[in-house]
Order: C-alpha cells, then structure tokens, then sequence
C-alpha cells in the first residue's frame, strides 16, 4: 500500500500517516526552548491538528520533537513519555545523523548526506523507507506498518522493541563496514522530528525540516522475514523478552527459518580447528603421542563431540593416548554421552584460559566475540582461518596481519583474500560477528593482551609479541666477556649494558636517547645485533638499513621495541637527524606506507645505531639524543688469528643453544642497576660523541668555534652577537679564506653548526630584529650560556650585545653545555644547575622548532 504524496513541510499530513490506525493513545511533543530541559505537551491521537499546529508554533522559538509512540495514558504536566507506557506504534523508525550538522561523533565517523544514507539503505538490503524526513542536521526514516501494533502488555512491548533492535543492528553492520558509528534510537518512546519545523542546532542560523519522500507501507510479518538473521540474537538484554514470551518465539521462529533457508551450516571441526588454538594444539599433541590430561581429554570432547561426525573424531584422538589400557571404546562413549548430555561444550575464559591454564588466549582475536570455540563451528573453515589472522583498526581503516606483523589497506587485503573469503572480502569480513575489529593500533611492550581497552574505553590491538629468550640463572660470564671486548671503555660498556637493561625490566618504558656503536669491520657489531634479536624476539625488533631514514615510507620504523639501524652515513646535512629526532624522543610518531595513509605509530623504545662511521650522521653541538661509542679497531694480522678463535667460540655458543643469553638476560633483569640511568635525560658525553660533533660541522664552523671559545675581541667576546659581527671576526681571522660569501644565510648555518640559537621571538616564534636606533636594527644571536639568552628580557639582550672587551659579564654557563666539554676557562657550574639549563633549553628549543614547524607546512 502506498501513502498519498505529501507536501515537504505539511507537518499535519505527516502525523497522520505517522498515526494512522490509532484509535486510542496521546502523543507527546517535546520543545527545547533553553538550557532547562524539555517543554513537554500531549495531545489525544484524535488532536493531530492540534498537535501539528503547536510543533509550528515551538519551532519559531526551538527544538521541537515528537515521541514516535503513542502513551495509554496522559503524562502528568511537563513530563515525557516513558517506555513501559507505549500502547501503539506505526512501523519502525531509525534517526541517522550525518556530517551536515553538528553531532557527538567525529565527523568521519558519519555518512556525508542523505544520498549516503539512501546508499547505506540499498547495502543493507532494506526497502525504502515510507518516509524520509531530511532533518538538516541528518535523516529520519520511517517504514510504517501496513496494520499499526496495538500493545496491552510489557511481552508485547518486548516483541517490539525487538523488532526495532533487530533492524537497527541490520543497518549497524553496514555502517561499521564503511567505518560509519549508529546510534542506538529503537526506543518505542525515542524522539523525532516533523517537516515543517526548523532546526535550531546552527543558531543563528536556522535549517527547515522536510520531507523528501513517500514510499510503501510494509506487513509487519514481510519485514520480519527479512530480519531472520538478527532475531536470533536482538532479544538479549531486553526487559520482558525472556523464554515464553513473544519476543523469545521471534528469535525462534527466525532461527528455524534460518536453519531452513540453507545459509545456516551445522558444526563443523575444521573452523573450530582453523580458530582456535587450544584446541589446534590439544590435536597436534595427540598426534604426537602426548598425554593428555584428564581435564584436557574431556574438555576436547565437550567440543569435538558436538561437531559433525564428532564421534569418530573423539575416537581418533583418544586411540592416539601413549598411555596402554587408558583407551576403550565403552569409555570413550560413555564420556561423550556425559560431555553431550550433563555438560555445555568448554568455555574459553573459565575452562581453557583458567582453568588449563593455556596463555595463548590472550593472544586470541575471538576474545570478547566468542565465549566457547563452540561458537565457531557453523563459520565458513577459510574465514575463520582469515578471521584468526586478522584485525581491522578503524583509524586508518588498516588490516593487521597477525602472523607477520604487515599492515594493509582495504583494497589491497581485499585482493589477497578473495580466493579465501569470496567476493567482496571486505564486506564479508565486516558482517562477521567473528571479526575482531578495533578503534586502532598500538604496542605496549610486556602485556600478553592482543586486544586491550584503555581509560576512555577505546579498543586498542596491541601489536607486541611475547617473544626472546626466558630469563634463566646461568653462567653470563661469556656473554659479559664479549662485552668486554667488544667496548673496551668501562663507562661507555656500563651504559651500554644500562640501556638493554631498562629495555628488559622496563618495556613498556621509552629511552629518550638513541645508542650508536661505531667501529671498523668484524668488531662485533653483527653479533651485538644477533643478542638483542635473541632477547627481545625477532617479531619485536626491526632493522633497516641507514639510506632507509630518508624514505618517505617509514612505517618499518615504528609499533617495536627495538629499532636497529645498520649502517647511517654522513651526508652534512640536518634532515637526517631532524626527521629522528622525534623518532627517538616522543611517544607517537607519524608514518605512512605504500599499502597506508598516513597514521601514528608507537615509537621504538630504543633505538640501536651500528655503524663504521666516526659521524654516522649530523650531531650538533649540545646535542641531548644520542650516546655515541666506539668499538676497538679491526684487529691487526698478529691479533686477528686470537680474535678470529674468541669469536668463533662465542658465536658457536650462540647457535648451540639459548643458555648464555638467557642467563645474561637474568642479569640483565635483577642485577643491573637502573636508579642513575638517564632514560629521560641526556646521556654520558663521550670522546666520540665529541669526534663525531667535530665531524658534522663545516669548516667554516670549525673556525668559528675556535674563535668562540677564544673571546675574538671586539666581536665575539660577548655572548649575544649579530650575523655581522660573526661576518666580521671571521673576515679579521686565520679563517677568512673560508668566508668566500658574505651571504647572511651562510653565516647564519655557520653559527647553528656550533650549537648558536636566535634570541628574541613573537609569539609565533618569528625571529624579530632588535632595534637599538631609528636606523639601527639587528636579529641577535646567542653563541655562548644559550639557556640564560632564551629567556632574557629585550634590555639584557641590548646590553650584552653593546657590551665592551674586558666589561663583566654575567654568563652563567660556557659555550660548550654538556658537562664533560664544559671549557675550564669558564667558572665551574654545579651538575643540577647543568641539568636544570639544560632541561629548559632543550624544552624552548623543542617548543620554538614546533612553532616553526607548523608555521611552515
């Protein structure tokens, strides 16, 4: 039956058709007219002029709604309807919000329009609604019962509420597969809007509500057929939709039809195999001649025996018992006969997890969607088998491959999956109940949980492994001695074992300091690699090669615990060092890949740099990220037969087995010490670090730091300097053959080289010239106790940059800022106060280059 044509904004001809068939019942209209809450009205359903009438005029001054059904009795004045009161409903309604108004939910978490919504409806095998109302802010749809629903008692009310449940989770599972969120609004008492009203949410601006089509009315029973499917499951957790009510028989009825329309399989053993790994590794053993437990043996039956043919299958896996005289026939079947009739089939969490104590169930994606293996045996084997691989991230819309650890977006997974899942591998994934769906990615070294929810509620997959070797009491002594050799400097050495340290008892913990070994050929670089491969495991480690920090796909530095980068070199240039920066000290860092867009990682919690570089790559002075050390020199013909012999020893211990690493990794757990390791602050100053400063700058910078820590009288005496006088003291030194431009942007990187900032910024962190007359202006420079010149006052500046050879001064810290290059020239400063300026600089440094950052892109 189809509706009369309506006029868009005919609020009256809405509500008839909305109520038509009702007899009986009050409808109650609510208007938001301020922050008090709802004005309330009701008006007998044979009052909809009225009612029509009033919604016009509430509009004019805000938000106006209508309840959807009808209540058996007036509610008191100012008061809404309520659920338990609803007497009467047209057909279904669903309230969709899209991204043309403002809602809760993240925009793209929203279809664009109603055309999307129309769109969705067609997904979701859904007739056109018999109304559509186009709210301006999202879309009401109706499908209005050909016979409206009179209900008399709360089982009646529970059958509908079904109903409405039912469709809405229909349409959920289409909207989840576009990434899309639905609110819950199947409530018989929830609240719409009518056309001929105006929406207020935009104020002052206002949208009107109308409607935009008319469509057929449907048989209650047609539409129930169509939601055989999510029957079986909407009764749950609704009030007084229990056994024996009419809610209850509407999921069985569906489930019969269900089973009858040959898209229903019964249990199988293959999916519960493919998905489950207990059970996988309870079969494997049998197989192997293991003996099972008690407890084992009989939770096996509980779930193969109901499984098709599972008798034989129970039979096959028993004979298999290594210990004589326990198998027989008649016992066998007697404890099927008990599994099947005295007991349900074995429960994850309770039973496997619990009570035999198998671990990998935190590492299970059906966690949290199934509660027995049992539920997987009516699933397709090669979709589960996918499922059991797979999770989606919502952020992103990213596939993560648990096996390997690959990350994909949807049509390249897609591809991979067709000749597994079937058509649309996508869609077919997204409707399973089975697949293990999450807000987004993460790692969190040292939790065994593959899917963990954090303080908001968001469903993190957790990417780390549990993996490396099992700490164990032993002999660490070969491992030590490789040490030994391997880094000869005690402090250097000490650090070094502090850093693998923290990352054993700490995981979780990021090391805000990267760790470079350098060193010539055949050193020991390669077997430090293979111990840290060994402790951590090779699914938590990741190596790349230096050249690799310049591509722009850099989702393989991120989500490990360990990153070891092979081989840098020195290029001269900052964008090396710059574009880790933020790799070693934050958090989060952001990446892309050719199968992704651009998303946030977890950065390492340590970073591992071997080279055979002295400059692996730029290090400017006062740099606070990464520890360098050195290696011995590759051994001379008279050394090399002994350090041949030692490492061949050392790395045949190695592959015979796991002994020393882990007895070195329960040193590493319980006897190191970690109360003075700086995982939060600048690490040792070493003799390489200060080779490989040298070695980044220019040398043009080379004769500038000398002329620096020298005073150069008249220009660089002073602390705060302008580019000319740096130009100048260059030009009137041994260096002025270096200084063939006298362009402002080389001297400028000149005094960046040797660790010089700006001084005196706006807001945004523009560099502003300093004016010292009506012709005179300079952007300033501070080449010495930086810290102090950052925070300076506009008249400090002026005053040390005016400042005389041989006036006083009041620096308080030398040019050079880590402790152990401080000049001995200067006045000694305590190591707090150190910390402290160097804490400050760095964090107005960071602050600045962020404002510049962002001021840029």
């Amino acid at each position: 039956m189809t509706i009369p044509h309506l006029e868009g904004n005919d609020t009256k001809g809405f509500l008839d058709e909305v109520f038509r068939g009702a007899t009986c019942g009050f409808l109650v209209v609510g208007a938001k007219l301020g922050p008090r809450g709802l004005e309330t009205h009701s008006f007998h359903v044979s009052e909809i002029a009225q009612a029509a009438e009033a919604m016009q005029v509430l509009a004019q001054r805000g938000e106006v709604y209508f309840e959807r059904g009808l209540q058996g009795v007036r509610p008191g004045a100012g008061k809404r309807g309520n659920e338990a009161g609803v007497t009467w409903v047209g057909g279904l309604s669903i309230d969709f919000d899209t991204r043309e108004g403002p809602h809760a939910t993240e925009p793209d978490k929203l279809p664009a329009d109603l055309k999307e919504v129309r769109k969705l409806f067609l997904e979701a095998s859904v007739p056109e609604p018999t109304l559509i109302i186009h709210t301006g802010g999202g879309v009401h749809a109706h499908w209005l019962y050909a016979v409206p629903v009179l209900m008399a008692s709360a089982g009646e009310r529970a059958a509908e509420k079904t109903m409405a449940k039912a469709w809405s989770k229909r349409l959920e599972k289409v909207f989840k597969v576009q990434g899309y969120h639905l609110d819950s609004t199947y409530s018989l008492e929830h609240l719409f809007k009518a056309p001929g009203t105006l929406n207020h949410k935009e104020s002052p601006s206002l949208k009107p509500v109308t409607l935009v089509s008319t469509g057929h009315r449907y048989e209650q029973a047609e539409l129930r057929k169509l939601l055989a499917n999510e029957l079986k499951t909407a009764a749950r957790g609704i009030p007084g939709a229990g056994p024996g009510t009419l809610a209850a028989q509407f999921a069985e009825t569906a489930k019969k039809a269900f089973l009858a329309s040959n898209k229903a399989k019964p249990d199988e053993l293959p999916p519960i195999l493919a998905g489950c790994a207990w059970l996988q590794s309870i079969v494997e053993r049998a197989d192997r001649g293991e003996k099972l437990t008690e407890e084992e043996w009989y939770a096996m039956i509980s779930i193969v025996a109901r499984t098709t043919e599972g008798r034989k299958w129970v039979h096959e896996i028993s004979k298999r018992d290594p210990e004589e005289r326990r198998y027989s026939f008649e016992g066998t079947e007697a404890k099927i006969e008990h599994a099947l009739k005295d007991a349900g089939p074995a429960n994850c969490r309770e039973t496997v997890q619990e009570k035999l104590k198998f671990e990998v169930c935190n590492r299970c994606p059906f966690r949290g969607l199934v509660t027995s293996p049992m539920n997987l045996g009516p699933e397709p084997a090669e979709r589960v088998g996918v499922q059991r691989d797979t999770i989606f991230a919502q952020q992103g819309r990213i596939y993560l491959r648990l096996s390997d650890g690959e990350r994909f977006d949807v049509p390249s997974y897609s591809d991979g999956m067709l000749s597994r899942v079937g058509d649309n591998p996508h869609y077919q994934l997204m409707k399973s109940k089975k697949t293990a769906i999450v807000t987004r990615l993460g790692y969190v070294p040292g939790d065994h949980r593959l899917i963990m929810k954090n303080e908001r509620g968001t469903l993190i997959a957790n990417q780390w492994q549990p993996g490396g070797v099992v700490p164990g009491k032993g002999d660490e002594k070969p491992v030590l001695e490789f040490f030994e050799r391997f880094i000869p400097d005690t402090r250097s050495r000490k650090h070094v074992i502090q850093y693998l340290a923290h990352l054993y008892q700490r995981p979780a913990v990021k090391i805000e300091h990267g760790l470079t070994v350098s060193g010539g050929y055949g050193t020991g670089k390669g077997t430090l690699r293979e111990i840290v491969a060994k402790l951590f495991g090779e699914h938590n480690i990741q190596k790349i090669e230096g050249g690799e920090l310049e591509d722009k796909n850099n989702a393989r530095w991120v989500d490990k615990q360990v990153l070891i980068v092979e081989e840098t070199y020195h290029k001269g240039k900052y964008e090396t060092y710059n574009r880790t920066k933020s790799l070693v000290v934050d958090d989060k860092f952001p990446v892309q890949d050719k199968y992704v867009k651009t998303y946030e990682g977890t950065s390492p919690r340590g970073i591992l740099v071997t080279t055979n570089e002295d400059a692996p790559m730029f290090i400017p002075e006062g740099d606070r990220r990464w520890f360098i050390c050195v290696t011995p020199p590759t051994p001379e013909d008279d050394e090399m037969a002994e350090h041949r012999a030692f490492f061949k020893g050392f790395r045949d211990l190695l592959k015979r087995d796991d002994t020393a690493v882990a007895a070195f990794a329960y040193y590493l757990q319980h006897e190191v010490d970690l109360s003075e390791f700086p995982s939060k602050g600048a690490p040792p100053m070493t003799a390489a670090k200060e080779r490989a400063i040298n070695a980044s700058r220019t040398p043009l910078a080379d004769g500038l730091v000398q002329l620096i820590r020298n005073g150069a009288p008249p220009y660089l005496h002073k602390d705060v300097v302008s580019y000319k006088d740096v130009l100048r003291a260059l030009q009137t030194s041994d260096w002025s053959h270096l200084v063939t431009s006298t362009a402002p942007q080389k001297i400028i990187k000149a005094i960046k080289d040797t660790g010089g900032c700006a001084v005196h910024h706006n807001a945004e962190g523009r560099h502003l010239p300093v004016r010292f007359s009506r012709t005179e202006a300079y952007e300033l420079y501070a080449i010495r106790s930086r810290p102090r010149w950052r925070k300076a006052s506009l008249e400090e500046l002026k005053a040390e940059h005016k400042r005389e050879p041989g006036a006083p001064t009041a620096n308080v810290y030398s040019f050079n800022e880590a402790a152990n290059m401080r000049d001995p020239a200067y006045p000694v400063t305590s190591e707090a106060e150190i910390e402290a300026y160097r804490r400050e600089a760095e964090e107005q440094r960071d602050t600045l280059f962020s404002r510049l950052m962002a001021g840029a892109s």
